[in-house]
């Protein structure tokens, strides 16, 4: 299989699992992808074909930073909570 083809292979996987609030498994996809467009034959590629991939991947990880900075938050209320006698 050609980049372009493992590139959408794997975006297809990552689609699946988001859009089936499997976010756990989705960063081991997103890491995937990224390796992927960072291959030397991606480099090869046009732009155009790249950049869908990039955009999407600079938005989940973004997404997922917020995610887990709510986390985060929501973890710290529990143990004020848990401090309040």
């Amino acid at each position: 299989m050609n980049i372009l083809g493992q590139l959408k292979k794997v975006a297809s996987e990552l689609s699946e699992v988001l859009t089936s609030y499997r976010f756990d498994e989705a960063y081991a996809l997103a890491g995937q992808l990224n390796a992927l467009l960072k291959s030397e034959e991606a480099m090869k590629l046009a732009r155009y074909e790249v950049e869908v991939f990039q955009e999407c991947l600079r938005g989940y990880y973004s997404a997922n930073e917020q995610r887990n900075a709510a986390q985060k938050r929501m973890v710290a209320i529990g143990h004020h909570l848990g401090d309040v006698k």
